[in-house]
């Protein structure tokens, strides 16, 4: 079974609740529960670290990987 999360990795994406937060989408894990998407995120300013995983209803598209 494969989900669409609307994300994959190699997207550009931008965190809806932290302005300003991009990131790049690196893994999406299907078996961890909760939250499958990593992302690298260009600064760490609101404490994420700098490599989190999130759920993909908190993130927007920006540019798709090709």
């Amino acid at each position: 079974m494969k989900a669409d999360l609307g994300v994959r990795p190699g997207d550009l994406v931008k965190h809806n609740s932290y302005k300003g937060l991009l990131g790049i989408v690196v893994e999406i894990n299907l078996n961890y529960a909760g939250t499958p998407v990593a992302v690298a995120w260009t600064s760490n300013r609101y404490g994420l670290g700098n490599n989190c995983v999130h759920h993909p209803d908190r993130l927007e598209v920006i540019n798709e990987s090709r």
